[in-house]
């Protein structure tokens, strides 16, 4: 195969709907006392199987911008292996086809691939600074949930949660994969609220994902970006200690 970059057009990779621009970020105090939180880039670092792919990649010839091309998996594929409609090296070939690699390299990559895959996702291990982080907003009065938006199946997942140890801080577990559609669709924000039994204003959604963030946004959830510089979110934090600064946390009836 000879060289190739992969052609992006960067308003694809952003989400749904028109293209996202980066909207105003807002410096007042967080509107909210609920924290619903997707853990991947936010409570562990998402980059490591993607990372290793684009080294591989690299090797067939195929050089492109990890940014780029991550984003646009997100928006190709991704939330349908996420709510259980395609198995992810399913979704993957597909992908990497469109890409332009052949059927033959990539049973050659993913002959590595799974294997690999797989142990990452049995190691994978929380920031260190978590619990703390954690602790302090709970004692702040916080509510929090997870909103789990991945390819594992519930049970690996769940079990992928227990080894970092801070599911006792979450109120409620959410599961993308028990949903019949994805995040990126209005119903599913609508389930997400009807298990929390909190009204959207007052929720603050928290995610590195901005394929997510915009339609939590537009399903009337306060956003906040974790490591996500220019996306289309109401509030931009580094560090989730960061989260703390933003509100006093006022103890939330349910709705």
């Amino acid at each position: 195969m000879s060289n190739a970059t992969l052609p992006l057009n960067p308003h694809r990779a952003v989400g749904v709907g028109d293209p996202e621009r980066p909207s105003q970020v807002r410096q007042d105090r967080l509107p909210a006392a609920y924290l619903l939180i997707s853990p991947s880039g936010v409570l562990y670092d998402d980059t490591l199987w993607w990372r290793w792919l684009l080294q591989m990649l690299s090797r067939f010839g195929l050089h492109m911008d990890a940014g780029a091309f991550t984003a646009l998996w997100q928006y190709e594929h991704y939330d349908d292996v996420c709510c259980g409609q395609r198995e992810f090296f399913d979704a993957l070939r597909d992908f990497l086809i469109t890409c332009g690699m052949h059927s033959g390299q990539i049973d050659e990559l993913f002959a590595a691939g799974r294997l690999h895959w797989k142990r990452l996702e049995l190691d994978l291990r929380g920031f260190p600074q978590n619990n703390q982080a954690l602790a302090s907003l709970s004692s702040d009065g916080w509510r929090m949930g997870l909103l789990v938006h991945g390819p594992l199946p519930k049970h690996e997942a769940q079990a992928q949660l227990q080894r970092m140890g801070i599911l006792p801080y979450f109120e409620h577990v959410i599961y993308s994969g028990e949903m019949s559609s994805g995040l990126t669709q209005a119903p599913a924000w609508s389930a997400v609220l009807g298990q929390i039994n909190v009204a959207p204003d007052a929720v603050a959604y928290v995610a590195h994902e901005r394929s997510l963030l915009s339609p939590a946004k537009q399903n009337g959830l306060t956003t906040v970006a974790f490591q996500c510089a220019g996306a289309a979110a109401d509030y931009q934090v580094r560090q989730l200690g960061d989260l703390a600064g933003l509100s006093d946390a006022p103890c939330l009836q349910a709705a």
